[in-house]
C-alpha cells in the first residue's frame, strides 16, 4: 500500500507508514461485482401483492419474509440485494391489512343505513 503523504510503498498489513509514520488508510474488502437478489425479498413482494387479491391470507407471511430478508441482506456485506423488494412487500402487506378491512367496515356502515 502506498502512503498518501510521502508515496512510499508499505507492506500490506502495515497500519503506519514506515517512512513518515503517517497512519495508512484501511482498505475494506469490496463486495463481489455481482450480488444475488434475495429469494425471501422476492417472496415478500409476491406474497404482498397476492395478499391484496386473496383477502389478506398471504399478507402476514409477506411481512415475515420481508423482515427476515432485510436482516439477511444487511448481514450479507453486499452479497445479497433486494432491499427495495423486501420493503415493498412489507409496505404493500401493511397497507392491505389496514386499508381492506377499513374499506369493508365503511362499506358495511353505508349499506346498513339503507
Amino acid at each position: 500500500m502506498y502512503c498518501p503523504n510521502c508515496g512510499i510503498e508499505n507492506p500490506v498489513d502495515e497500519k503506519v507508514c514506515i517512512s513518515c509514520s503517517t497512519e495508512l488508510p484501511v482498505i475494506q474488502d469490496e463486495p463481489p461485482p455481482f450480488a444475488k437478489t434475495s429469494t425471501l425479498a422476492i417472496w415478500a413482494f409476491v406474497l404482498g401483492i397476492m395478499g391484496l387479491f386473496s383477502f389478506l391470507v398471504t399478507s402476514l407471511p409477506a411481512i415475515v419474509c420481508g423482515i427476515i430478508s432485510l436482516v439477511k441482506i444487511s448481514k450479507s456485506c453486499g452479497r445479497l440485494k433486494g432491499k427495495g423488494l423486501a420493503i415493498a412487500g412489507i409496505v404493500i402487506s401493511a397497507i392491505g391489512i389496514i386499508v381492506i378491512p377499513t374499506l369493508c367496515f365503511i362499506t358495511a356502515l353505508i349499506f346498513r343505513q339503507n
